[in-house]
């Protein structure tokens, strides 16, 4: 709050290098922060989709999968004024709908969706400049924790999915 500076590189590295998020809130704004940890923690969270970038001269859309497991959907962008996000039957999700959660300030948005629908949700972004995270947490019992790159070996008949015994080769 209230830096009259440039933020530096390293914050924002930090954020997409972690897969956190950057959230520029002016001091107006600041009792809001609350709302915003509530609805980005806790819960059986997986991330679903994180890119980070710059805004560009037209609108920009993403592709969020949101499966049947899920029972909370959370769509944060920050960095944005102009955001859409949209359901799979092409519906805009707006504040104050049935089952939806928002927080919108000068260029934060978040929206926590309960008992989403499964199916292709779309998230677009406004025109500007300057740089935008978009992150999509989703409550589901399944996430993955591990993955082995593995080959199949065996003899005939008797084949199984064995671990590679280093990186594969490209």
């Amino acid at each position: 709050f209230g830096s009259c500076s440039p933020i530096h590189p390293s914050f924002y590295h930090a954020a997409e290098e972690s897969g956190g998020q950057l959230f520029f809130v002016p001091p107006a704004d600041a009792y809001e922060i609350a709302g915003v940890i509530d609805f980005t923690s806790g819960g059986s969270a997986v991330d679903v989709l994180s890119i980070a970038g710059d805004l560009a001269p037209g609108a920009t859309s993403f592709d969020v999968p949101i499966d049947s497991t899920m029972t909370r959907a959370t769509f944060s962008v920050s960095g944005a004024e102009d955001v859409l996000v949209t359901r799979p039957d092409g519906s805009a999700v707006v504040p104050g709908d049935l089952g939806v959660s928002a927080i919108e300030l000068s260029s934060v948005r978040i929206y926590t969706i309960d008992s989403p629908d499964p199916g292709t949700w779309s998230v677009t972004i406004g025109a500007g400049a300057g740089r935008f995270s978009l992150s999509v947490l989703g409550d589901s019992p399944f996430a993955v924790t591990a993955l082995d790159f593995v080959e199949t070996r065996g003899r005939p008949q008797h084949e199984g999915d064995f671990p590679l015994p280093g990186e594969p080769s490209p």
